[in-house]
């Protein structure tokens, strides 16, 4: 029996079900678990690995997650988004490094802004009464509620996923 290959596993599941994870938890519950945001730094160190980045490429894609990082935490600061979401963003943008950073973050904005005029259109309208039982629901119809940001973060990664360097390394491999 043949053991199949790592890179093929890390492309097609870790980093797609890490993002799709953090949309659901944002979705339900308007937070995004740190722990998500962890795993993505954690699990890049094996991809970066696998994948055979140097060490210029690995410090390249850190820098990138920073600078996104002190992006996120100063949209945070002026209340333009959570905490959780500019920590999970920098997370997000440490696997597309320099070479795919704005297609991502041009993805995440325009999944971000078409979400939000659908929630903000859905909010005007009464919630059904089957959906008004749960919850979760019944939050994020809330015209108090924020946007969940990490969907469009799921969003726009996912649609460029399948273009960029490290999905095309780790397939490789």
């Amino acid at each position: 029996m043949e053991i199949p290959a790592i890179g093929p596993f890390l492309a097609l599941s870790v980093f797609p079900g890490l993002m799709i994870a953090a949309a659901a938890c944002d979705i339900m519950t308007l937070t995004i678990p740190n722990k998500l945001s962890l795993l993505l730094i954690a699990l890049f160190i094996p991809a970066a690995f696998v994948t055979q980045l140097s060490a210029t490429q690995i410090g390249s894609h850190a820098l990138i997650a920073l600078i996104v990082l002190g992006f996120g935490l100063s949209a945070f600061a002026l209340g333009w988004m959570g905490g959780g979401d500019g920590k999970f963003l920098a997370a997000t943008a440490l696997w597309f490094g320099p070479t795919d950073v704005l297609s991502f973050l041009l993805s995440a904005s325009i999944a971000g802004g078409i979400i939000a005029l659908a929630l903000l259109s859905f909010r005007r309208v009464p919630l059904p009464h089957v959906l008004a039982r749960h919850s979760w629901i019944h939050k994020l119809w809330s015209a108090d509620t924020g946007i969940p940001y990490a969907l469009a973060f799921c969003a726009g990664a996912l649609f460029i996923y399948p273009k960029t360097e490290i999905f095309r390394l780790v397939m490789a491999v």
